[in-house]
């Protein structure tokens, strides 16, 4: 039982660090840098890099540290359960974003319809307002008085 414990364990670690490289190759990325730039940036070696972001090796805070320091970010960043909260809250902002641009398309539109409306009316008041003062026919012979 310890051993299947230990087993489950080393795959969480080892899924944890992976994570981690990850977030550490996407930053790195997106910075425009290459593993020996980034190393060099930080005092570390290019294969160090390497391995970080292969998720093969076993990262201290420090260095984490550094690697937060230098791409400007949280160090909770680059952890799964703070990465998902984040992608939650970006996902939220959008959906908030693309909420408040349709309610004010239907607040145009209610504007559009209700313009329509009054136009409509005033439209129907001008015909009535037309037929009644035309007089009225009888098999096809106009009744005067």
């Amino acid at each position: 039982m310890a051993r299947r414990k230990e087993t489950d364990e080393s795959n969480e670690s080892k899924e944890l660090l992976e994570a981690i490289g990850e977030r550490v190759r996407m930053l790195r990325k997106a910075a425009g840098l290459n593993q020996t730039q980034l190393a060099e940036s930080v005092g570390l070696h290019q294969g160090y890099i390497h391995l970080v972001e292969a998720g093969n090796q076993n990262i201290t805070v420090a260095v984490l540290n550094r690697f937060a320091i230098k791409f400007n970010t949280p160090i909770g960043s680059f952890f799964p359960e703070v990465q998902l909260q984040e992608a939650s809250d970006e996902a939220l902002t959008h959906l908030v974003s693309v909420v408040e641009k349709l309610a004010e398309a239907l607040q145009a539109r209610g504007r559009r319809d209700t313009q329509l409306v009054e136009e409509i009316e005033t439209l129907v008041s001008s015909v009535r307002r037309r037929l009644e003062k035309k007089p009225k026919k009888a098999n096809g012979v106009t009744k005067e008085g």
